[in-house]
C-alpha cells in the first residue's frame, strides 16, 4: 500500500511539473524555498518524475541533466541557469 501511495504521488508530481512553466517548475523543485535548487533537491525531482512515468536509471541521468544546466559549477542551479540551458526540461 505504501508503495502505491507513492507511486501516486510521484505520478501526480509528475504531471504537474509538465504543465507549468520554467519559473513554477523552479519554485516547485526548490523544496526548501531557498531561491536555489541543490544537487539533492534536482535528483529527488527527477525520481519523482521517473517514478510517475515508471521508469528507471533516475541518479544517471538527473547527474546528466544537473550537470548540464549547473553553468558555473558551483553545484546549486539558480532561476537563470535552471530556465536557460537549451534544451534542458
Amino acid at each position: 500500500m505504501k508503495k502505491t501511495i507513492i507511486m501516486i504521488s510521484a505520478a501526480v508530481l509528475a504531471a504537474g511539473t509538465a504543465l507549468a512553466g520554467p519559473e513554477q517548475l523552479f519554485k516547485k523543485w526548490d523544496t526548501d524555498k531557498d531561491g536555489k535548487i541543490s544537487k539533492e533537491e534536482f535528483t529527488e525531482m527527477t525520481r519523482a518524475q521517473f517514478a510517475g512515468k515508471g521508469k528507471e536509471g533516475y541518479a544517471e541521468e538527473a547527474a546528466k541533466r544537473f550537470q548540464k544546466r549547473d553553468a558555473d559549477g558551483d553545484g546549486i542551479l539558480t532561476l537563470e541557469e535552471f530556465v536557460s540551458t537549451p534544451g534542458a526540461k
